[in-house]
């Protein structure tokens, strides 16, 4: 049901800064005239603008090109194109997944911690990110991606960021095995953020209808059913959310600990959206975390197989 238009609000989830992208700024007066003469053009014309990701998706800063250059690149062929993708390391290797404006770098932070315990690495530019291909993106797309480049790579675990997070969760809700997931600052519904931009570009009650019939056309779903809240796989997972979180509130981060069945909640103070993924505690948390799921998940599989010769025998 969609909900009610309350005062417009700034609109984000996971950029750099808490501001309204240019496109969607330029959007708003385009899209409330245009709701005027049509709601439904207008509505589907915002879900476009939903699906095109800001403009500094497409830039690194100086840190993260130093990061890729000490990885090695290679590309793998996807539904809207080309995915960048960078490995580092050797042994089993951890995936890192950035959200919604990042890019391949934005988890370096991840990258000589995990090497150091003895994994090697993988992370990728979501469509329409970075060097990979495409114009629009979606969580979909995400979810696509990262079963795409964690089979090709032979991914075990996955470390995740914003609605990079959610869409690990999601991609292993929908089968992905994994030995451990750490997901940093997931939103949970994305039909709430959908309503979110929603309201900021003022659209009416009936524009925001068709906007949100648009992108369960596009994404072949109900964006109820990509709630990462729901059905949760029986998979060791850390969640790492600051409590001053004004991007994606630690109310998000909770509810999906809540609901999947091996998932525990770490909370912290004053590391915000983006300063979690370089804080030194929670980088070691979540090495730790995967070191020890993956340690865990090897005794199993050992122990099995023995007892499977043992009753052979």
């Amino acid at each position: 049901m969609v909900g009610k238009i309350i005062a417009p609000t700034t609109w984000t989830i996971g950029g750099r800064r808490n501001e309204a992208t240019r496109h969607v700024r330029l959007a708003r007066p385009v899209l409330a005239a245009l709701g005027r003469l049509s709601p439904d053009a207008s509505g589907r014309c915002a879900a476009l603008v939903f699906q095109r990701p800001p403009h500094f998706a497409r830039t690194r800063t100086r840190g993260e090109h130093r990061a890729l250059a000490g990885g090695a690149p290679t590309r793998i062929p996807g539904r809207r194109g080309e995915v960048a993708v960078w490995q580092w390391g050797s042994g089993p290797r951890v995936l890192l997944v950035h959200g919604w404006g990042g890019n391949a770098a934005r988890l370096r932070h991840f990258v000589a911690p995990l090497i150091e315990a003895g994994f090697a690495v993988a992370a990728f530019d979501a469509p329409a990110h970075g060097l990979s291909r495409g114009s629009f993106a979606t969580l979909p797309d995400f979810i696509e991606t990262i079963g795409l480049v964690a089979r090709r790579t032979g991914c075990v675990a996955l470390v995740g960021h914003s609605m990079g997070g959610a869409a690990c969760a999601l991609a292993i809700r929908g089968g992905l095995p994994a030995a451990a997931t750490v997901l940093l600052s997931p939103p949970a519904d994305p039909l709430r953020y959908a309503l979110r931009f929603a309201r900021y570009l003022r659209l009416s009650n009936p524009a925001i209808a068709a906007m949100t019939r648009t992108l369960e056309q596009h994404y072949g779903m109900r964006l109820e059913d990509l709630c990462a809240t729901g059905h949760g796989a029986a998979v060791p997972m850390l969640v790492v959310h600051d409590e001053g979180d004004v991007r994606v509130p630690i109310r998000d981060g909770r509810a999906i600990a809540e609901a999947w069945p091996l998932a525990r909640l770490m909370a912290t103070r004053g590391l915000g959206h983006h300063r979690i993924l370089r804080d030194p505690g929670v980088v070691a948390a979540a090495v730790a975390f995967v070191r020890d799921a993956a340690s865990a998940g090897n005794r199993s599989a050992t122990a099995g197989a023995a007892g499977r010769r043992g009753h052979a025998s």
